[in-house]
């Protein structure tokens, strides 16, 4: 009998010590869900947006879904538009995603533009030459950069994360395509 009541008494302390454990395992659970918390950066400004590749892969988004055409003129090189950038920025507003409220953007990733990101450099450095008048030797780096885009859909908050590829020329950044979008919700 005196052993039955030692191993009752050690279960019981067993359990207060597994209870104990437990809420100290969900206690640090939870500060570290709060601490780490998934929230959008600052906004990109005028002032900024051309001064790294992130800043301007996250200004293109942001300007689309702000519905300003001063920040995305400035996405792009002067040799770009041929006075067509209201038509260009009404196409870019008509394939976004819509029915959402725009939260804002997260830097994600920057990458080199290179065959371990499926890019070949001079084909990249190719069509951004073409399709952005702009001589190849002006094209100093190309990265691919990704940023999670923040919205919120009927109070459930959404992200999309883009992949986009990015230019140095003429000593500041220019954003040249979207390459990749993957949607999922946010956690």
């Amino acid at each position: 009998m005196i052993v039955n009541s030692g191993k009752v008494a050690c279960k019981a302390t067993n359990r207060r010590y597994f209870k104990v454990l437990v809420s100290v395992i969900l206690m640090c659970t939870v500060l570290m869900c709060s601490c780490n918390r998934d929230v959008p950066d600052d906004k990109v400004t005028p002032d900024n947006l051309n001064n790294s590749a992130q800043n301007v892969c996250r200004g293109f988004f942001q300007s689309i879904y702000e519905d300003d055409m001063e920040l995305f003129k400035k996405c792009f090189n002067d040799h770009y538009f041929d006075g067509n950038e209201e038509e260009v920025f009404k196409g870019y507003k008509d394939s976004s995603v819509s029915g959402m409220t725009f939260v804002g953007t997260k830097h994600i990733a920057t990458r080199p533009c290179d065959e371990n990101n499926d890019l070949n450099y001079d084909t990249v450095k190719g069509n951004i030459a073409f399709f952005h008048n702009i001589a190849e030797d002006e094209i100093k780096d190309i990265q691919l950069v990704s940023v999670k885009l923040f919205f919120e859909d009927q109070g459930t908050p959404k992200t999309i994360e883009v992949y986009s590829i990015i230019y140095l020329a003429e000593q500041s950044w220019y954003f040249f395509s979207v390459v990749d979008v993957t949607a999922k919700n946010a956690k």
